[in-house]
């Protein structure tokens, strides 16, 4: 069904082509320009996503394999030495005193 609408659209361009308002001002393969220029388009828009989905996969490829390495890398050094809230404990602590030491001066 494609190609027969392919080829009804190519006789009417042909028809159209061969009109008294476009005789003269075409080539012999002028009416085919059209369909040509579509390929070319086509053709270039194909390549360029192509390359694009070809440079994001390979992007995405890096950045799944930094962060798999970044988390083998983490579970490797096993867990903290001191307690996340002792640690923050302490933080307060420090910093409290520090800063009241500085307020009576």
């Amino acid at each position: 069904m494609v190609n027969t609408i392919r080829q009804w659209h190519r006789q009417l361009v042909d028809r159209l082509a061969e009109s008294r308002w476009l005789r003269g001002r075409s080539g012999a393969d002028a009416k085919w320009a059209h369909y040509e220029r579509h390929a070319r388009a086509w053709t270039a828009s194909a390549e360029r996503h192509a390359a694009h989905r070809d440079q994001a996969k390979a992007r995405a490829d890096r950045l799944h394999e930094r962060s798999r390495d970044r988390a083998q890398q983490l579970a490797s050094h096993g867990q903290p030495r001191a307690l996340i809230g002792w640690q923050a404990r302490l933080g307060r602590m420090f910093h409290a005193t520090t800063s009241r030491k500085r307020q009576g001066r």
